[in-house]
């Protein structure tokens, strides 16, 4: 009973912190200052309604431009300090999102641990490098292909103009969608640059998973539950946890 009333007190709180960090239309006068903040999850500033930055975008520009993300960076290392991949798994929109489409009944596929270390790859290349040596106008820089800004602004956009989006871009955004359909929190896992850098921050984090030496029974319940398939009882300060 306890962790079903968890599990819908989590829902609550991803619901509401949707609304909170996309106000931008029906207050747009408070988004003149609230928008030159990061806000603590992967939430596109190119969508209308976005009431903050995104970190990640805000580095990567930041890169392109060869101006060092102080306080985007900073911001981030705040907020992973504060709860490490809490924000992840009670307030990013998009971690919302991948919730509710993994709901629909189809194939479902398990992810061989090592792939998740990809996410590492795309923080460093995606956000860093790439932006940094060939600019943000690189198809290989990350807001080019984040899926975030592609479901977020472009939904918007289409009621704005008809127009398709570019072939490969559609492309990818359809993988996406499929994989998170398929494969549980599978973005988080995978491919969430934000996710890697506040996962780094889970050992030293305020908020922390407290293990019980004593309950804990080995019984594997917590990797069955976990959303990202994780065992507590094996490294509770795991950068794969999202608490």
């Amino acid at each position: 009973m306890r962790a079903m009333t968890t599990r819908i007190k989590r829902r609550i709180v991803q619901l509401v912190s949707v609304a909170g960090l996309n106000w931008y239309l029906f207050v747009p006068w408070l988004g003149n200052y609230s928008r030159g903040f990061c806000a603590p999850a992967l939430n596109c500033w190119t969508c209308p309604a976005a009431a903050f930055s995104c970190p990640i975008g805000a580095i990567g520009t930041s890169m392109g431009s060869h101006v060092f993300p102080f306080f985007a960076l900073g911001l981030v290392l705040l907020f992973g300090a504060l709860a490490g991949r809490f924000w992840c798994g009670w307030i990013c929109p998009f971690g919302t999102l991948q919730d509710y489409a993994y709901k629909i009944p189809t194939y479902k596929l398990r992810l061989p641990h090592p792939v998740t270390y990809a996410r590492y790859v795309f923080l460093v290349g995606g956000v860093f490098v790439i932006p940094y040596f060939f600019g943000t106008g690189s198809n290989l820089f990350w807001c080019q292909y984040c899926p975030a800004g592609r479901i977020e602004a472009g939904i918007y956009a289409k009621f704005v103009s008809p127009a398709w989006p570019e072939t490969w871009r559609f492309v990818v955004l359809m993988g996406f969608v499929l994989f998170f359909i398929a494969v549980q929190r599978g973005f988080c896992r995978v491919f969430c640059p934000l996710g890697a850098l506040f996962g780094l921050l889970n050992k030293i984090s305020l908020w922390r998973m407290i293990l019980s030496g004593e309950n804990c029974k080995t019984c594997g319940l917590c990797k069955k539950v976990c959303p990202v398939d994780h065992a507590v009882n094996e490294s509770p300060d795991s950068p794969d946890c999202i608490r």
